[in-house]
């Protein structure tokens, strides 16, 4: 029998923060993890979807954010990952993670 209790409750989709650049904000993306466990008391967020900008980043950035976020996070809620691509080695790349 699977426990879905995990998936219950307040996921938000998380945004991926940028640099004026248009580069990674490597500290944004804890700042806001951050501010959704601490400040929202959400119960797991769900990152790297459409509002996470994920049709922009790179396969690298994908890595990176969820790399970040679960460092960021440390086991405090559920994550929950938006893996797809267009490419099916990258896709099982990500569901490893």
């Amino acid at each position: 029998m699977h426990n879905f209790d995990k998936f219950k409750g307040l996921f938000p989709a998380m945004v991926t923060p940028f640099t004026k650049d248009g580069k990674l904000h490597k500290a944004g993306v804890k700042e806001v993890v951050n501010f959704l466990v601490e400040k929202q008391k959400v119960d797991g967020i769900y990152i790297t979807g459409s509002t996470g900008e994920f049709l922009l980043l790179s396969f690298e950035d994908k890595k990176e954010v969820m790399k970040l976020v679960a460092e960021a996070n440390a086991g405090r809620v559920t994550l929950v990952a938006q893996i797809g691509s267009l490419n099916i080695e990258e896709t099982k790349e990500l569901a490893k993670r």
